[in-house]
């Protein structure tokens, strides 16, 4: 073997190892994914009095407060903390909602009430009555 073809076969060898060492280059990969946010699918809201839910259908006496509260999800169903949620109520003259959900029954009639939270809304409908004669 010449010195020529001698130089030649070493050269391939190194090319070949190189080639398939682990230290080459590292994989090629796409752009780090960097502050992924999941989209709200669902906003549930939530009446409790004293910390004890109230029945949905249930009838709100006139001047009673309630706190209300709301759980944002995702669209599997996995709960979204820290979401920005605003409330409204369809009819102020018979309830108000406070930003951080604090229900006063201002009049007899009925509302719904609702929380937003990135474009979707959950809702929650309330009867009011002066229930007052029932006290005993």
């Amino acid at each position: 073997m010449s010195y020529m073809s001698r130089r030649l076969f070493v050269a391939a060898g190194a090319f070949v190892l190189a080639a398939c060492s682990e230290s080459a280059a590292p994989p090629v990969t796409g752009p780090p994914v960097v502050g992924l946010i999941i989209p709200v699918a669902s906003v549930v809201v939530t009446l409790t009095s004293g910390g004890a839910p109230v029945p949905l259908g249930a009838t709100l006496n006139v001047q009673a407060t309630f706190q209300l509260t709301s759980t944002t999800r995702d669209a599997t169903g996995n709960v979204l903390p820290g979401r920005v949620v605003t409330w409204a109520s369809s009819n102020t003259a018979v309830a108000t909602v406070s930003a951080t959900g604090l229900l006063t029954c201002v009049a007899p009639g009925s509302a719904t009430i609702m929380a937003s939270s990135e474009g979707v809304t959950g809702a929650i409908n309330i009867a009011v009555a002066d229930l007052s004669w029932l006290e005993l």
